[in-house]
């Protein structure tokens, strides 16, 4: 395991201090996560920037988004990164049954949920190589290029996020215990 300074505006790099005051102001508090990820001015503006296209501009909607982030999550393993999807998704009003599904790796019953959610798993388990009947399942439900492009927009951001946050042994941010997760466990 590799300890990181969890920074804060006064800690934080020069590079990175006014990232941080925005994120502060805009979520109440900057998160573990974007604390470490600090400790880079380039990797903090690279994910913000990245993500603040995928969800201000993208084609996938800001559900299907959830979606493809909870599930790479779980693929990747990732305790804290999965509580943040799920939480997000309970904010958001989408539908419990589809959380509970994607966190425990089951079928999906909402066939567009179901094609989004299992290409994105089988890009991460498979590295790319995904069947063309995942594909063409994909395409069925209504989704193009672009939204395909936009998955792997948002496997690359997870990888960064639960690679980062496993490696770093990152404890929940406070009002996450209610949707802790552990891989392999049903919850």
């Amino acid at each position: 395991m590799i300890e990181f300074q969890i920074h804060d505006v006064d800690t934080a790099p020069e590079g990175s201090r006014e990232r941080l005051a925005q994120l502060a102001a805009a979520r109440g508090s900057i998160g573990s996560m974007f604390g470490v990820l600090a400790a880079s001015p380039a990797m903090l503006h690279g994910y913000l920037d990245l993500g603040a296209r995928l969800v201000g501009g993208g084609a996938l909607s800001r559900a299907d988004q959830t979606w493809v982030m909870l599930t790479a999550s779980r693929e990747h393993g990732c305790r804290y990164c999965v509580p943040i999807y799920s939480r997000a998704a309970a904010q958001q009003g989408l539908d419990p049954e589809t959380v509970r599904a994607i966190r425990n790796g089951e079928p999906v019953a909402d066939p567009r949920a179901a094609a989004l959610s299992d290409l994105t798993a089988a890009l991460v388990r498979e590295r790319g190589q995904v069947p063309d009947e995942t594909v063409r399942a994909f395409l069925d439900a209504g989704f193009g290029h672009a939204e395909l492009l936009e998955v792997l927009g948002g496997i690359a951001l997870k990888t960064i996020t639960n690679y980062l946050t496993q490696f770093a042994a990152m404890p929940l941010d406070d009002g996450l215990e209610a949707f802790a997760w552990v891989p392999g466990e049903a919850g």
